[in-house]
């Protein structure tokens, strides 16, 4: 990013290669391509909110006025990120190095694309299949999943050797894995609020799915219904626009349907609870068999703590 040099600039050197500009009453650190070792860089995934690294010529109010739409904004930022704002004579100055993390406030938007990278990238580490890279069919073999769930393999004089059927597999897992992660994606934005909630939100589902383990075993354990075994008269009890036989069908067939009834549940156990392991324990049972079900909640709230 380039400085943009307009009336009133005026600049000062500083030890260590630190510069500050002056951009009228508005005080940005400019920086000259410095590099510090040592320096503390935010965990991408460590609260909601967006990155910026700072490159040589950027001002804190340059990354406000592109970033969250105004350069007067630079104050926000400076106490998003602890830092110090001196003022000399009425004028604001605040510095930066090359390399430094800036946060941003989290936009909807960098919330979904969050939302997805953790989805993405946490299926990648437990099934070892990256949904950014679609496997392709081999030579003289088409598979095509459809949307009803139905699975059609096509081709003419195909020797299926143990290769092929290897194959297969992965692009069935591949396609289902797919369609679980827009369900979550879709599923906690259409519920949330916030962008962070966003974020809280697909954590959670995908926690919870970890734990019941269904995501890790593509197709499900026998008597399972989709990816988080809801039970069809629980899905009515969120939904009671659909009748148990047309809750068992959505629980098999509607992944987006399925992860919002999930959601919901959660929800609806938080609110109870006041937590999210109070909305795991609820989840598991309630009540009934409450050491069982907080051990349950542990084991989700570990996941979670994980991503």
């Amino acid at each position: 990013m380039t400085l943009i040099w307009i009336r009133g600039v005026g600049i000062r050197r500083h030890a260590w290669g630190n510069f500050t500009t002056r951009i009228g009453p508005l005080i940005a650190g400019a920086v000259i391509g410095l590099s510090l070792h040592g320096s503390s860089f935010a965990d991408p995934l460590s609260d909601p909110t967006q990155n910026y690294v700072v490159k040589k010529g950027d001002t804190l109010s340059q990354i406000a006025r592109d970033y969250i739409g105004s350069a007067k904004k630079y104050k926000e930022l400076a106490e998003l990120n602890n830092l110090d704002v001196n003022t000399v004579d009425g004028i604001d100055y605040v510095w930066l190095r090359v390399g430094q993390v800036i946060k941003l406030p989290l936009t909807e938007d960098g919330a979904l694309q969050r939302s997805w990278d953790l989805i993405v990238e946490r299926i990648k580490k437990v099934r070892g299949i990256d949904l950014r890279t679609a496997p392709k069919d081999p030579p003289g073999l088409h598979i095509t999943v459809t949307t009803k769930g139905k699975t059609e393999i096509n081709g003419q004089n195909i020797h299926l050797t143990l290769a092929n059927l290897s194959h297969i597999k992965r692009v069935l897992e591949w396609h289902s894995l797919w369609d679980f992660a827009l369900a979550i994606r879709s599923a906690a934005y259409e519920r949330a609020n916030t962008p962070k909630q966003i974020i809280d939100y697909t954590k959670a589902l995908l926690a919870l799915a970890e734990q019941e383990s269904s995501y890790r075993n593509i197709p499900g354990r026998d008597g399972e219904f989709s990816w988080w075994q809801m039970k069809p008269s629980t899905a009515v009890l969120l939904d009671d626009s659909v009748d148990p036989a047309t809750a068992e069908w959505k629980l098999q067939n509607d992944s987006t349907w399925t992860a919002s009834r999930v959601l919901d549940h959660l929800l609806w156990g938080k609110k109870k609870s006041g937590s999210w392991e109070g909305a795991f324990t609820f989840y598991n049972g309630g009540p009934k068999n409450k050491h069982l079900d907080e051990s349950y909640s542990k084991q989700v709230i570990k996941r979670l703590n994980e991503f």
